[in-house]
């Protein structure tokens, strides 16, 4: 095998155990959120703060899919065995120099950085360390892994970073309108994700003993149930945009949710959860629709 070869395996497998819609999720959320900030502050986010936390987003990003990883290598050697340490092709030594480098490097980003990308940063190592590892094991408990999962994604990036952002800007900390709306849709995108990541994955978990919504209530429900959380949060987001949303181009913001609902609903009668890859592009899609809110909400930003 040539060096470039070599080279290429090895990115592909770095690329990987990264979870790469995971890596797209924090990258988008982040350029968003330093837009909205910019908007908000009237005073320019620097360019800079929005590298500082980027990279320090996506350090802490990789720790915690990482770290989930190293705990999970005998379930994923049933739900997921084409991950990298799952499979081999990432030696468990390796992986673990991959996590715990990106914890350094979140932690000294967040110090270099600020007070609440920091916290933020702290708040992922923590509850994403407890999410995987015991003695807490957060992912054995339906309500416990949901919350977490949405926890980091809703609460601690949007208002932390977006805190962040506007230190960085020289602009009080605020909580305006359209993060308040945005982060209520992410909270339930985020719960959604959480329920349905662990549709497919029925087999290994119930031989590890993690006791999943979809091992509690099944598979058909837990898709009817998300469903629901979703519609229900896309119905009131048009609601919100036409009443109006200071900040925010409130018919783009209808328009935009009408468009996902419809999209969402027009997926949904072609999932066959007999058939796990008809379930994981229905999983992928509505993290197409997660990274969907952080293009809307900036741009009704800018419209507005």
């Amino acid at each position: 095998m040539t060096v470039v070869g070599t080279m290429g395996n090895a990115l592909r497998t770095l690329v990987a155990f990264s979870r790469p819609h995971t890596i797209i999720g924090t990258s988008v959320s982040v350029v968003a959120l330093a837009i909205l900030a910019d908007l908000h502050a009237r005073s320019g986010v620097p360019a800079i703060a929005v590298v500082a936390v980027l990279i320090g987003s996506l350090a802490i990003n990789v720790y915690i899919v990482g770290i989930n990883q190293l705990a999970d290598i005998d379930i994923d050697r049933i739900n997921k065995p084409w991950l990298p340490v799952a499979s081999g092709a990432l030696p468990v030594g390796a992986a673990r120099i991959i996590v715990w480098g990106c914890a350094a490097l979140a932690l000294v980003s967040g110090v270099l950085t600020g007070p609440y990308a920091l916290a933020a940063y702290g708040i992922g190592f923590i509850v994403g360390s407890a999410y995987s590892l015991r003695p807490l094991r957060l992912k054995r408990y339906a309500l416990w892994a949901a919350l977490s999962i949405a926890g980091v994604r809703a609460f601690a990036v949007n208002l932390l970073l977006f805190a962040q952002f506007l230190s960085a800007a020289d602009a009080q900390p605020d909580l305006p309108p359209p993060i308040v709306v945005l982060t209520s849709i992410i909270l339930a995108l985020s719960l959604v994700i959480a329920w349905f990541k662990d549709i497919p994955d029925m087999d290994g978990d119930r031989r590890f003993h993690v006791h999943t919504l979809t091992l509690r209530l099944g598979p058909r429900r837990v898709l009817t149930l998300g469903l629901i959380v979703m519609a229900l949060a896309y119905c009131l987001v048009i609601v919100v945009g036409l009443i109006g949303v200071p900040g925010l181009h409130g018919g783009m913001i209808a328009i935009g949710h009408v468009l996902a609902l419809t999209v969402l609903v027009g997926a949904s009668k072609r999932v066959d959860l007999s058939h796990r890859p008809s379930i994981a592009r229905f999983y992928l899609l509505i993290w197409g629709l997660f990274y969907a809110e952080y293009l809307m909400f900036p741009l009704a930003g800018l419209m507005a």
